[in-house]
């Protein structure tokens, strides 16, 4: 991180203000530090409580420099700020809460362009902090708590969850639609941008996500990898139509398609795809149907499949049957990559 970044973020601490004309990139930047900070106040208490180290005190430099050194190391430069006792963390905690809410009240006024920007930036941010969070699990070390730290960023995307409260359901469908599970019905940013990082994509791949949901991994995936092609399958038409138009906003729809479909009616010829994602989107019949579909395509070429939640057991059976290989597991083996292969 630069050194100009470095200096936003001990301004906010003495100030308590978001400096002025900050460019698209400071602010993403500024946005990443909001929730890592947050998080890490919560991560110190804790830890706190763990050694059985009284919360009324400071904690001394030695307890804090074995955490300077691994897991907070992105934060290093307001350490000192951070040597508190437990009252003050979450003081800070909540001064740091209420910038995060300041920016994402800025970066909704930016102009497209610059919304794409902010989101590129701290995409790329929070992509290199769960990697290292990742690490820090195989190396059997506590690490601040961040799967929902960065949900925020839906408002950028302008994806409006309550949509799905008022949603009619037809007691006929066969599908799994979450109505009304709010952000629970995406995979976190953890997940995004984890299995974009360990996918280790070829330039213009294609990647198919079914059941969609509001869209989280296309439009991430095209942000950061603007050569793929992206299709998004989703039973829900108001989550497609949201997604539609964050696409459009931010000028990626012409390689991020989202598509209304109901995959278990047997007209729908499933597309081949390099990549296939699914977090637990269907019912039994429907994942025998597109499992098929999928086994097909891997008899003469190579496909990934990437599952999330209950999807991965399905997968697994499979993956047996066929004598392919474990699957990688990561994300706290929430995200499985299973490679498909003749």
């Amino acid at each position: 991180m630069c050194s100009s970044s470095k200096q936003t973020v001990k301004s906010y601490i003495n100030q308590l203000k978001i400096p002025s004309n900050l460019l698209p990139s400071e602010l993403g930047n500024l946005y990443f530090y909001s929730c890592f900070i947050q998080a890490s106040c919560d991560f110190l208490i804790e830890e706190k409580w763990l050694m059985g180290l009284d919360a009324k005190k400071k904690p001394d430099q030695d307890f804090l420099k074995q955490y300077f050194n691994n897991q907070l190391s992105t934060i290093d430069f307001i350490k000192d700020d951070l040597c508190l006792d437990n009252k003050a963390l979450l003081k800070l905690k909540k001064q740091f809460e209420k910038l995060e809410f300041e920016i994402l009240l800025e970066a909704k006024e930016r102009t497209p362009v610059e919304k794409k920007k902010f989101l590129i930036q701290a995409l790329n941010r929070m992509t290199n902090i769960f990697i290292q969070e990742e690490q820090a699990r195989e190396d059997n070390l506590n690490f601040p708590r961040l799967y929902r730290s960065f949900d925020g960023l839906d408002s950028i995307f302008e994806l409006d969850y309550n949509l799905d409260v008022e949603m009619l359901v037809d007691e006929e469908s066969k599908e799994r639609l979450y109505q009304g599970s709010g952000v629970g019905v995406q995979s976190g940013y953890s997940s995004i941008l984890l299995a974009l990082h360990f996918l280790d994509l070829k330039y213009g791949q294609s990647v198919t996500d079914l059941g969609s949901g509001y869209g989280r991994l296309g439009l991430v995936f095209s942000l950061l990898r603007s050569d793929l092609l992206m299709n998004s399958y989703e039973y829900v038409d108001h989550r497609v139509q949201l997604s539609k138009e964050a696409a459009s906003m931010l000028e990626i729809s012409k390689k991020c398609i989202f598509t209304t479909q109901d995959l278990s009616v047997e007209d729908f010829k499933l597309p081949f795809s390099d990549i296939y994602y699914l977090y637990d989107p269907f019912s039994e019949e429907t994942y025998q149907y597109i499992i098929s579909q999928i086994s097909e395509y891997a008899k003469s070429r190579k496909v990934t499949i990437v599952t999330k939640g209950n999807a991965r057991k399905w997968f697994l059976k499979l993956a047996k049957e066929k004598s392919w290989k474990e699957p990688l597991d990561i994300d706290a083996s929430n995200l499985s990559i299973f490679e498909l292969t003749t």
